[in-house]
Order: C-alpha cells, then structure tokens, then sequence
C-alpha cells in the first residue's frame, strides 16, 4: 500500500486503518486489560476463601465458649476446607503472578496480602482441650481484663518452613 502510485482520495484512510503500530498498541492494551482483570478475579477468590474462614473461626469460637464441642467440630471442619481452597486459590494467585512478570517478592508480597492461619483441630478431645485451655487462660486473665485468641489456646507452633522460606533466609541472596 506505501509504495503504489495510484491517485486516490480513499487511500491515505486505508493506510491509517493498516498502520500496525497502532493495532499493536491497541492489542498491548487489550491484553494488559484482560491480564489484570484476570488477577483481579484470582485475588477475589482468595479473599472470599479467606472471608469464609474467618466467619467460621468465629462460629468455632462461639461453639467453644458454649462447649457446644459437636458444632465447634463441623464448624472446624468448614474452615479447615475453606483453609484449603484459600491455600490452593493463593498458590494459583502466586503462579498467575509469576507468569505475567511479577517475580520480585512475589512469595512475601502475595503471603503479606492473604496471610492463612492454621488448621483447627477437629477431633473431639482436642477440642475439649481447646475449650478447657481456652476457659482456664480466659479465667486467670479476668483480673487483667484480656480476651485470650483462639490461635493462642488452639494452634500448633509451626516448627518448620518451606523450601521458599530457607531459601529466602539462607540461599544464595544472603
């Protein structure tokens, strides 16, 4: 189209419909658009993972404080699968970030963003242990007025890291 020599008043219009400079702008566009949309939506499913795990420690809460242990048991057991749905959503998170060129702390940036607690115990004695350990720090605490945590009562110290962590801490970075 450039280089023919035929006078006609249509064909400066044709050539600006076929610069590809700017249908190449307008597919960088496009696809930056569709790529962040589609973060946006994995990012949405973490959080509702997240959101529900949270409604449901409450409800665990509330079933421990009333020794409700049967309820506090399906109630864990609804926040633990949440747990893991957050989990795989966040790892799914961590791979679409990765590909679409976030690689820089990506791992710390995602885990700050969607932090997940620990898996309730859903057995019934370590629930009426909970509930026990739970009653006796809140008793001995009323004379100081505090609200002892379920991850205090409840959760297990995590003793070990992943891959990522001893990597971060002691790979060839440090």
């Amino acid at each position: 189209m450039k280089n023919t020599d035929v006078t006609n008043p249509y064909i400066d219009v044709v050539r600006q419909e076929l610069d590809p400079a700017a249908h190449l702008k307008t597919i960088e566009d496009e696809l930056c658009a569709a790529i962040g949309k589609a973060l946006g939506r994995q990012g949405e499913k973490v959080q509702r993972a997240i959101s529900e795990m949270t409604q449901q420690h409450g409800q665990y809460m509330q079933f421990l404080h009333a020794q409700a242990y049967k309820d506090a048991s399906e109630s864990a057991i609804r926040y633990n699968d949440a747990r893991k749905r957050a989990i795989q959503y966040r790892w799914e998170l961590l791979v679409h970030r990765q590909a679409v060129g976030f690689t820089v702390d990506n791992h710390s940036v995602v885990h700050k963003t969607f932090p997940i607690g620990e898996a309730l115990p859903v057995d019934m004695d370590e629930i009426k242990i909970a509930s026990r350990m739970l009653i006796d720090m809140n008793n001995a605490n009323k004379s100081n007025d505090e609200n002892v945590s379920l991850d205090k009562a409840v959760t297990k110290k995590k003793v070990w890291g992943d891959q990522l962590s001893w990597w971060e801490n002691v790979g060839r970075w440090k």
